[in-house]
């Protein structure tokens, strides 16, 4: 999952990277006329079975919706965050560039399950 406000210039770029194929939904604000909240669009598109699925963001909305939604999150220091600001919010992992995003997904997946509570099962 990610989330954008231009769907083809977001599709641009993951193919231009290389790393469409990493994405089974891309949930862009623009389409839902920017007014709902990243949580909201998390919330009415994501099916509950899929709510697990890595949650991909480069901004404090990105990481509390996903977090919200009980998905794990991969932070990204392409947006205008530093390190140490996306550090306190918790994400699971964050990543230089989206170049190591395949890198990124496999650490996520590897990790043991986390429970509702948000602590680490297994």
């Amino acid at each position: 999952l990610t989330l954008r406000r231009d769907g083809l210039e977001l599709r641009r770029q993951l193919q231009r990277l290389g790393i469409s194929q990493l994405f089974s939904r891309l949930l862009v604000s623009g389409d839902y006329g920017g007014e709902l909240t990243k949580a909201q669009l998390l919330r009415l598109n994501v099916p509950r079975e899929e709510r697990g699925s890595i949650v991909v963001g480069d901004t404090e909305e990105d990481i509390r919706a996903a977090q919200a939604l009980g998905s794990p999150v991969i932070a990204v220091l392409s947006g205008m965050r530093d390190r140490a600001f996306l550090a306190a919010l918790g994400p699971d992992l964050i990543i230089e560039s989206v170049v190591r995003l395949p890198a990124a997904v496999q650490s996520v997946l590897s990790r043991p399950a986390r429970d509702p509570a948000g602590l680490f099962t297994g």
